[in-house]
Protein backbone atom coordinates (compact mmCIF):
# COMPACT_ATOMS: atom_id res chain seq x y z
CA UNK A 1 0.00 0.00 0.00
CA UNK A 2 2.81 2.38 0.87
CA UNK A 3 4.46 1.83 -2.50
CA UNK A 4 1.20 2.58 -4.29
CA UNK A 5 0.90 5.86 -2.39
CA UNK A 6 4.43 6.74 -3.37
CA UNK A 7 3.66 6.08 -7.03
CA UNK A 8 0.43 8.07 -6.89
CA UNK A 9 2.24 10.88 -5.10
CA UNK A 10 4.93 11.05 -7.75
CA UNK A 11 2.32 10.98 -10.49
CA UNK A 12 0.52 13.83 -8.81
CA UNK A 13 3.74 15.79 -8.59
CA UNK A 14 4.37 15.38 -12.29
CA UNK A 15 0.85 16.50 -13.03
CA UNK A 16 1.15 19.55 -10.78
CA UNK A 17 4.59 20.26 -12.24
CA UNK A 18 3.25 20.31 -15.79
CA UNK A 19 0.32 22.36 -14.71
CA UNK A 20 2.43 24.95 -12.95
CA UNK A 21 5.19 25.14 -15.50
CA UNK A 22 3.10 27.55 -17.52
CA UNK A 23 4.78 30.92 -17.63
CA UNK A 24 1.52 32.48 -16.71
CA UNK A 25 1.60 30.87 -13.23
CA UNK A 26 2.39 33.36 -10.58
CA UNK A 27 5.35 33.22 -8.28
CA UNK A 28 3.08 32.33 -5.39
CA UNK A 29 1.93 29.28 -7.20
CA UNK A 30 5.54 28.31 -7.82
CA UNK A 31 6.22 28.51 -4.10
CA UNK A 32 3.26 26.26 -3.38
CA UNK A 33 4.60 23.88 -6.01
CA UNK A 34 8.00 23.74 -4.42
CA UNK A 35 6.49 23.19 -0.96
CA UNK A 36 4.29 20.36 -2.18
CA UNK A 37 7.24 18.71 -3.91
CA UNK A 38 9.39 19.07 -0.82
CA UNK A 39 6.76 17.70 1.61
CA UNK A 40 5.72 14.89 -0.71
CA UNK A 41 9.29 13.78 -1.15
CA UNK A 42 9.81 13.70 2.60
CA UNK A 43 6.68 11.56 3.14
CA UNK A 44 7.69 9.25 0.36
CA UNK A 45 11.14 8.92 1.86
CA UNK A 46 9.64 8.06 5.23
CA UNK A 47 7.37 5.40 3.71
CA UNK A 48 10.28 3.92 1.77
CA UNK A 49 12.54 3.91 4.86
CA UNK A 50 9.80 2.21 6.93
CA UNK A 51 9.29 -0.42 4.26
CA UNK A 52 13.04 -1.14 4.04
CA UNK A 53 13.22 -1.32 7.84
CA UNK A 54 10.50 -3.95 7.94
CA UNK A 55 12.26 -5.92 5.24
CA UNK A 56 15.47 -5.72 7.26
CA UNK A 57 13.68 -6.93 10.40
CA UNK A 58 12.18 -9.87 8.51
CA UNK A 59 15.59 -10.65 7.08
CA UNK A 60 17.11 -10.73 10.61
CA UNK A 61 14.24 -12.90 11.86
CA UNK A 62 14.62 -15.28 8.94
CA UNK A 63 18.36 -15.57 9.61
CA UNK A 64 17.64 -16.34 13.29
CA UNK A 65 15.11 -18.99 12.35
CA UNK A 66 17.52 -20.44 9.84
CA UNK A 67 20.20 -20.73 12.52
CA UNK A 68 17.70 -22.36 14.90
CA UNK A 69 16.73 -24.81 12.18
CA UNK A 70 20.38 -25.58 11.47
CA UNK A 71 21.02 -26.18 15.19
CA UNK A 72 17.95 -28.46 15.38
CA UNK A 73 19.08 -30.42 12.33
CA UNK A 74 22.55 -30.76 13.80
CA UNK A 75 21.14 -31.95 17.13
CA UNK A 76 18.90 -34.50 15.41
CA UNK A 77 21.82 -35.73 13.36
CA UNK A 78 23.87 -36.17 16.52
CA UNK A 79 20.96 -38.03 18.19
CA UNK A 80 20.59 -40.28 15.15
CA UNK A 81 24.32 -40.98 15.18
CA UNK A 82 24.20 -41.88 18.88
CA UNK A 83 21.14 -44.06 18.24
CA UNK A 84 22.84 -45.90 15.39
CA UNK A 85 25.96 -46.34 17.51
CA UNK A 86 23.84 -47.76 20.36
CA UNK A 87 21.95 -49.95 17.90
CA UNK A 88 25.18 -51.23 16.46
CA UNK A 89 26.50 -51.91 19.97
CA UNK A 90 23.22 -53.60 20.93
CA UNK A 91 23.33 -55.80 17.84
CA UNK A 92 26.93 -56.77 18.60
CA UNK A 93 25.97 -57.62 22.20
CA UNK A 94 22.94 -59.53 20.94
CA UNK A 95 25.10 -61.53 18.55
CA UNK A 96 27.50 -62.32 21.37
CA UNK A 97 24.64 -63.37 23.66
CA UNK A 98 23.24 -65.67 20.98
CA UNK A 99 26.69 -67.11 20.35
CA UNK A 100 27.29 -67.65 24.09
CA UNK A 101 23.85 -69.23 24.42
CA UNK A 102 24.45 -71.61 21.52
CA UNK A 103 27.86 -72.56 22.86
CA UNK A 104 26.47 -73.18 26.35
CA UNK A 105 23.57 -75.36 25.21
CA UNK A 106 25.82 -77.13 22.72
CA UNK A 107 28.09 -78.08 25.61
CA UNK A 108 25.18 -79.43 27.69
CA UNK A 109 21.71 -78.46 28.76
CA UNK A 110 23.01 -77.94 32.29
CA UNK A 111 25.53 -75.40 30.99
CA UNK A 112 22.75 -73.84 28.96
CA UNK A 113 20.54 -73.44 32.00
CA UNK A 114 23.43 -72.01 33.99
CA UNK A 115 24.02 -69.48 31.21
CA UNK A 116 20.35 -68.51 31.31
CA UNK A 117 20.47 -68.05 35.07
CA UNK A 118 23.57 -65.84 34.78
CA UNK A 119 21.74 -63.69 32.22
CA UNK A 120 18.80 -63.28 34.57
CA UNK A 121 21.21 -62.39 37.34
CA UNK A 122 22.80 -59.64 35.21
CA UNK A 123 19.40 -58.16 34.44
CA UNK A 124 18.47 -58.18 38.12
CA UNK A 125 21.78 -56.56 39.09
CA UNK A 126 21.20 -53.80 36.54
CA UNK A 127 17.82 -53.20 38.13
CA UNK A 128 19.45 -53.03 41.56
CA UNK A 129 22.02 -50.52 40.29
CA UNK A 130 19.21 -48.41 38.82
CA UNK A 131 17.43 -48.36 42.19
CA UNK A 132 20.69 -47.38 43.87
CA UNK A 133 21.27 -44.46 41.49
CA UNK A 134 17.74 -43.21 42.07
CA UNK A 135 18.43 -42.98 45.79
CA UNK A 136 21.80 -41.28 45.20
CA UNK A 137 20.34 -38.67 42.85
CA UNK A 138 17.63 -37.58 45.27
CA UNK A 139 17.63 -34.02 46.58
CA UNK A 140 18.99 -35.44 49.83
CA UNK A 141 21.01 -38.48 48.69
CA UNK A 142 20.55 -41.63 50.79
CA UNK A 143 24.02 -43.13 50.29
CA UNK A 144 23.94 -45.77 53.03
CA UNK A 145 20.40 -46.81 52.17
CA UNK A 146 21.36 -47.08 48.50
CA UNK A 147 24.22 -49.45 49.32
CA UNK A 148 21.99 -51.56 51.57
CA UNK A 149 19.30 -51.72 48.90
CA UNK A 150 21.84 -52.85 46.32
CA UNK A 151 23.25 -55.51 48.67
CA UNK A 152 19.79 -56.84 49.51
CA UNK A 153 18.81 -56.86 45.85
CA UNK A 154 21.96 -58.77 45.01
CA UNK A 155 21.26 -61.37 47.70
CA UNK A 156 17.63 -61.64 46.65
CA UNK A 157 18.57 -62.07 43.01
CA UNK A 158 21.05 -64.81 43.87
CA UNK A 159 18.32 -66.76 45.65
CA UNK A 160 15.98 -66.09 42.75
CA UNK A 161 18.57 -67.45 40.32
CA UNK A 162 18.99 -70.62 42.38
CA UNK A 163 15.22 -71.04 42.68
CA UNK A 164 14.65 -70.73 38.93
CA UNK A 165 17.47 -73.17 38.25
CA UNK A 166 16.09 -75.74 40.70
CA UNK A 167 12.57 -75.26 39.36
CA UNK A 168 13.90 -75.85 35.87
CA UNK A 169 15.69 -79.02 36.98
CA UNK A 170 12.56 -80.28 38.73
CA UNK A 171 10.45 -79.72 35.62
CA UNK A 172 12.96 -81.71 33.59
CA UNK A 173 12.80 -84.57 36.08
CA UNK A 174 9.00 -84.56 35.88
CA UNK A 175 9.15 -84.76 32.09
CA UNK A 176 11.45 -87.79 32.18
CA UNK A 177 9.74 -89.42 35.17
CA UNK A 178 5.96 -88.69 35.05
CA UNK A 179 5.39 -90.54 38.32
CA UNK A 180 7.19 -87.74 40.16
CA UNK A 181 4.41 -85.31 39.24
CA UNK A 182 1.77 -87.68 40.55
CA UNK A 183 3.60 -88.40 43.79
CA UNK A 184 5.03 -84.94 44.31
CA UNK A 185 2.67 -84.17 47.16
CA UNK A 186 3.17 -87.60 48.68
CA UNK A 187 6.94 -87.19 48.59
CA UNK A 188 6.88 -83.72 50.14
CA UNK A 189 4.12 -84.42 52.65
CA UNK A 190 5.84 -85.61 55.80
CA UNK A 191 2.62 -87.09 57.11
CA UNK A 192 2.86 -89.80 54.47
CA UNK A 193 5.96 -91.10 56.18
CA UNK A 194 4.25 -91.41 59.54
CA UNK A 195 0.70 -90.59 60.60
CA UNK A 196 -0.02 -88.62 63.73
CA UNK A 197 -2.91 -88.71 66.14
CA UNK A 198 -4.67 -85.54 67.31
CA UNK A 199 -2.24 -85.36 70.22
CA UNK A 200 0.74 -85.52 67.85
CA UNK A 201 1.75 -89.06 68.80
CA UNK A 202 2.94 -91.45 66.12
CA UNK A 203 0.41 -94.12 65.22
CA UNK A 204 1.67 -97.69 65.21
CA UNK A 205 0.17 -100.72 63.48
CA UNK A 206 -2.15 -101.47 66.41
CA UNK A 207 -3.52 -97.95 66.83
CA UNK A 208 -7.15 -97.29 65.95
CA UNK A 209 -6.93 -94.75 63.12
CA UNK A 210 -10.33 -93.36 64.03
CA UNK A 211 -8.38 -91.34 66.59
CA UNK A 212 -6.90 -89.24 63.81
CA UNK A 213 -10.38 -87.82 63.06
CA UNK A 214 -11.76 -87.46 66.60
CA UNK A 215 -10.73 -85.51 69.65
CA UNK A 216 -9.74 -87.43 72.76
CA UNK A 217 -13.01 -86.41 74.42
CA UNK A 218 -15.10 -87.55 71.44
CA UNK A 219 -13.31 -90.87 71.25
CA UNK A 220 -13.83 -91.59 74.96
CA UNK A 221 -17.40 -90.30 75.11
CA UNK A 222 -18.92 -91.89 71.99
CA UNK A 223 -19.71 -95.54 71.50
CA UNK A 224 -17.79 -97.57 68.91
CA UNK A 225 -20.47 -97.35 66.19
CA UNK A 226 -20.96 -93.59 66.47
CA UNK A 227 -17.28 -92.74 66.57
CA UNK A 228 -16.60 -95.05 63.60
CA UNK A 229 -19.33 -93.30 61.60
CA UNK A 230 -18.14 -89.84 62.66
CA UNK A 231 -14.58 -90.67 61.60
CA UNK A 232 -15.84 -91.99 58.26
CA UNK A 233 -17.92 -88.84 57.63
CA UNK A 234 -14.99 -86.56 58.44
CA UNK A 235 -12.67 -88.56 56.23
CA UNK A 236 -15.03 -88.37 53.23
CA UNK A 237 -15.92 -84.69 53.71
CA UNK A 238 -12.48 -83.28 54.38
CA UNK A 239 -10.43 -81.41 51.78
CA UNK A 240 -8.37 -84.18 50.24
CA UNK A 241 -4.87 -83.69 48.92
CA UNK A 242 -4.07 -84.62 45.32
CA UNK A 243 -2.80 -87.96 46.56
CA UNK A 244 -5.93 -88.42 48.67
CA UNK A 245 -8.18 -87.74 45.69
CA UNK A 246 -6.14 -90.16 43.62
CA UNK A 247 -6.62 -92.84 46.27
CA UNK A 248 -10.40 -92.26 46.37
CA UNK A 249 -10.54 -92.48 42.59
CA UNK A 250 -8.57 -95.72 42.43
CA UNK A 251 -10.84 -97.23 45.07
CA UNK A 252 -13.87 -96.16 43.06
CA UNK A 253 -12.47 -97.79 39.91
CA UNK A 254 -11.62 -100.92 41.88
CA UNK A 255 -15.17 -101.11 43.22
CA UNK A 256 -16.50 -100.75 39.67
CA UNK A 257 -14.53 -103.80 38.51
CA UNK A 258 -15.29 -105.81 41.64
CA UNK A 259 -19.00 -105.46 40.84
CA UNK A 260 -18.24 -106.97 37.42
CA UNK A 261 -16.66 -110.01 39.07
CA UNK A 262 -13.02 -109.04 38.73
CA UNK A 263 -10.44 -109.75 41.41
CA UNK A 264 -8.89 -106.36 42.11
CA UNK A 265 -5.37 -105.64 43.30
CA UNK A 266 -4.94 -102.01 44.44
CA UNK A 267 -1.33 -102.15 43.33
CA UNK A 268 -0.70 -98.40 43.23
CA UNK A 269 -2.04 -97.64 46.70
CA UNK A 270 -0.13 -100.53 48.25
CA UNK A 271 3.20 -99.89 46.52
CA UNK A 272 3.25 -96.10 46.29
CA UNK A 273 6.28 -94.86 44.33
CA UNK A 274 7.15 -98.43 43.33
CA UNK A 275 3.88 -99.06 41.50
CA UNK A 276 5.60 -98.92 38.08
CA UNK A 277 2.68 -96.93 36.69
CA UNK A 278 0.18 -99.69 37.53
CA UNK A 279 -2.59 -98.27 39.71
CA UNK A 280 -4.79 -101.35 39.58
CA UNK A 281 -4.35 -104.91 38.30
CA UNK A 282 -7.67 -106.65 37.77
CA UNK A 283 -8.22 -110.26 36.71
CA UNK A 284 -11.14 -112.38 35.51
CA UNK A 285 -11.43 -115.55 33.44
CA UNK A 286 -7.79 -115.52 32.35
CA UNK A 287 -7.85 -111.83 31.40
CA UNK A 288 -5.54 -109.38 33.15
CA UNK A 289 -6.08 -105.64 32.80
CA UNK A 290 -3.36 -103.17 33.79
CA UNK A 291 -5.07 -99.92 34.74
CA UNK A 292 -3.67 -96.45 35.12
CA UNK A 293 -6.17 -94.04 36.70
CA UNK A 294 -5.95 -90.26 36.54
CA UNK A 295 -8.48 -88.13 38.41
CA UNK A 296 -7.53 -84.71 37.14
CA UNK A 297 -9.24 -81.35 36.79
CA UNK A 298 -11.28 -80.89 33.61
CA UNK A 299 -8.90 -78.04 32.73
CA UNK A 300 -5.92 -80.40 32.53
CA UNK A 301 -5.12 -82.68 29.61
CA UNK A 302 -3.65 -86.15 29.47
CA UNK A 303 -0.56 -86.16 27.23
CA UNK A 304 1.12 -88.95 25.32
CA UNK A 305 3.84 -89.54 27.95
CA UNK A 306 1.23 -91.09 30.26
CA UNK A 307 0.02 -93.35 27.46
CA UNK A 308 3.58 -94.43 26.73
CA UNK A 309 4.20 -95.15 30.41
CA UNK A 310 1.15 -97.40 30.62
CA UNK A 311 2.14 -99.22 27.45
CA UNK A 312 5.68 -99.72 28.69
CA UNK A 313 4.66 -101.03 32.11
CA UNK A 314 2.17 -103.43 30.45
CA UNK A 315 4.95 -104.86 28.28
CA UNK A 316 7.14 -105.26 31.35
CA UNK A 317 4.31 -107.03 33.18
CA UNK A 318 3.92 -109.44 30.26
CA UNK A 319 7.66 -110.13 30.29
CA UNK A 320 7.59 -110.81 34.05
CA UNK A 321 4.44 -112.96 33.77
CA UNK A 322 4.82 -114.98 30.53
CA UNK A 323 2.10 -117.48 31.52
CA UNK A 324 -0.59 -114.81 31.49
CA UNK A 325 -1.53 -114.82 27.84
CA UNK A 326 -4.24 -112.16 27.82
CA UNK A 327 -2.96 -108.86 29.21
CA UNK A 328 -4.56 -105.57 28.24
CA UNK A 329 -3.77 -101.94 29.18
CA UNK A 330 -6.62 -99.60 30.09
CA UNK A 331 -6.40 -95.89 30.82
CA UNK A 332 -9.18 -94.46 32.99
CA UNK A 333 -9.47 -90.72 33.57
CA UNK A 334 -11.83 -87.93 34.58
CA UNK A 335 -10.51 -85.56 31.92
CA UNK A 336 -9.73 -85.57 28.20
CA UNK A 337 -6.72 -86.66 26.17
CA UNK A 338 -4.72 -84.51 23.81
CA UNK A 339 -5.08 -85.43 20.10
CA UNK A 340 -1.57 -86.91 20.11
CA UNK A 341 -2.28 -88.95 23.26
CA UNK A 342 -5.53 -90.28 21.77
CA UNK A 343 -3.80 -91.24 18.55
CA UNK A 344 -1.01 -92.97 20.48
CA UNK A 345 -3.58 -94.89 22.54
CA UNK A 346 -5.37 -96.04 19.38
CA UNK A 347 -2.13 -97.17 17.72
CA UNK A 348 -0.92 -99.01 20.84
CA UNK A 349 -4.26 -100.67 21.53
CA UNK A 350 -4.85 -98.92 24.84
CA UNK A 351 -8.51 -98.60 25.72
CA UNK A 352 -9.65 -95.27 27.18
CA UNK A 353 -12.43 -95.07 29.75
CA UNK A 354 -13.96 -91.82 31.07
CA UNK A 355 -15.12 -91.92 34.72
CA UNK A 356 -15.84 -88.97 37.03
CA UNK A 357 -15.05 -89.07 40.74
CA UNK A 358 -18.04 -90.01 42.91
CA UNK A 359 -17.65 -89.42 46.65
CA UNK A 360 -21.17 -90.69 47.36
CA UNK A 361 -20.32 -94.35 46.70
CA UNK A 362 -20.44 -96.75 49.67
CA UNK A 363 -16.95 -97.09 51.11
CA UNK A 364 -17.17 -99.62 53.96
CA UNK A 365 -15.81 -103.02 52.90
CA UNK A 366 -17.85 -105.88 54.37
CA UNK A 367 -15.67 -108.97 54.13
CA UNK A 368 -16.38 -112.57 55.14
CA UNK A 369 -13.34 -114.41 56.47
CA UNK A 370 -12.40 -118.06 55.98
CA UNK A 371 -14.06 -119.05 59.20
CA UNK A 372 -17.23 -117.15 58.32
CA UNK A 373 -16.35 -114.12 60.46
CA UNK A 374 -18.08 -110.97 59.17
CA UNK A 375 -15.68 -108.05 59.38
CA UNK A 376 -16.06 -104.54 58.02
CA UNK A 377 -13.18 -102.20 57.20
CA UNK A 378 -13.27 -98.41 57.08
CA UNK A 379 -11.29 -96.68 54.29
CA UNK A 380 -9.03 -95.23 57.01
CA UNK A 381 -8.03 -98.68 58.25
CA UNK A 382 -4.50 -99.74 57.48
CA UNK A 383 -5.37 -102.98 55.67
CA UNK A 384 -8.38 -101.62 53.81
CA UNK A 385 -6.77 -101.81 50.37
CA UNK A 386 -5.55 -105.38 50.90
CA UNK A 387 -9.08 -106.64 51.47
CA UNK A 388 -10.81 -108.04 48.37
CA UNK A 389 -14.59 -107.90 47.97
CA UNK A 390 -16.26 -110.84 46.20
CA UNK A 391 -19.95 -110.20 45.63
CA UNK A 392 -20.67 -113.85 44.81
CA UNK A 393 -19.68 -114.75 48.38
CA UNK A 394 -22.07 -112.26 49.96
CA UNK A 395 -19.47 -109.54 50.45
CA UNK A 396 -20.33 -105.95 49.62
CA UNK A 397 -19.71 -102.23 50.27
CA UNK A 398 -21.87 -100.59 52.93
CA UNK A 399 -22.87 -96.93 52.92
CA UNK A 400 -22.92 -96.55 56.71
CA UNK A 401 -21.68 -98.27 59.83
CA UNK A 402 -25.25 -99.03 60.90
CA UNK A 403 -25.92 -100.79 57.56
CA UNK A 404 -22.88 -103.00 58.01
CA UNK A 405 -23.68 -103.81 61.65
CA UNK A 406 -27.35 -104.58 60.90
CA UNK A 407 -26.12 -107.28 58.53
CA UNK A 408 -23.97 -108.81 61.24
CA UNK A 409 -20.59 -107.28 60.46
CA UNK A 410 -18.26 -105.90 63.13
CA UNK A 411 -15.25 -103.69 62.67
CA UNK A 412 -11.83 -105.30 62.42
CA UNK A 413 -9.96 -105.28 65.73
CA UNK A 414 -6.55 -106.06 64.30
CA UNK A 415 -4.92 -103.30 62.33
CA UNK A 416 -1.83 -105.17 61.24
CA UNK A 417 -1.91 -107.92 58.65
CA UNK A 418 -0.27 -111.11 59.92
CA UNK A 419 1.56 -113.01 57.19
Amino acid sequence: MEFYLVIIGIGGLIYVHNLLSDSRVSTEVKKVKEKIIRETSQEAAKVIDAAFLKVKEKEVLLKAKTKDFERTVKKKNEELERFFNKTDLFLKKREKLIDDRDQAFKSSFIDGRLWLMSLIKKVDLNEAEFEKQKLLKKKNPAVKTAEKVKALKKQSNEWKRKFILLENHLQSFKEYFPALEEYEEQILNEEIEFELSKEGKTLNDKTDRVKTFLSKEEYEKLGASKRNQLALDRYLNRNHSKQGIGKLYERQIGQLFEKQGYSVDFFGIKNGLEDLGRDLIVKKDGLTIIIQAKCWSKKKTIHEKHIFQLYGTTIQYMMDNPFEKKVQPKFITSTSLSPVAQKAADLLGIKIMKVDLDKTLPMIKCNIGKGGAKIYHLPIDQQYDRVKIEYNKGEFYAKSVSEAEKKGFVRAKRFKLVS
